[in-house]
């Protein structure tokens, strides 16, 4: 008859071989990388929270006051464009051109008080703003609202 081997037989003779060194540290860090990454799921699988913008304030601030200002002017004057532009550009809803509902605009005095008044508020959102690139545009749009506001003076 042949060769008869049992259960002990076997396993004596896979675990009697030794593991070589490097696959006990591969084993090791294996279990080691697997369990720092089912920690770091588990940190952020219960669900995502919302980005907060540090921003988002003066942004909106921003977009407030090229409304107001939109409304200091007639469609046709060259500064309606301009907060036209800046609207865009901070991502603020676009009025639509409504003639029924078209507020009266404001005389060109006031007009350019209301730029003026603005520069200060959008030279302080863009010194306090946390990104780089919010910072230059309430920058920039500060700048354009002191030519509009020297402009009609």
């Amino acid at each position: 008859m042949g060769i008869q081997f049992t259960v002990g037989d076997t396993l004596a003779a896979v675990t009697a071989q030794p593991l070589p060194a490097a696959a006990a540290k591969l084993s090791r860090r294996s279990l080691l990388i697997g369990a720092l990454a089912v920690a770091a799921t588990a940190c952020t699988s219960h669900g995502q929270r919302a980005s907060f913008d540090p921003d988002s304030a003066a942004l909106s601030a921003a977009r407030d006051t090229e409304h107001r200002l939109l409304a200091s002017y007639d469609a046709a004057h060259p500064a309606y464009a301009a907060h036209l532009a800046h609207l865009r550009a901070l991502g603020g809803p676009i009025p639509s051109p409504s003639p029924a509902n078209a507020p009266t605009p404001a005389s060109p005095a006031a007009a350019a008080a209301a730029e003026r008044a603005s520069v200060a508020q959008l030279q302080g959102a863009a010194d306090a703003a946390v990104h780089g690139s919010n910072a230059a545009l309430l920058a920039s749009i500060a700048a354009s609202h002191a030519v509009l506001g020297g402009a009609a003076r």
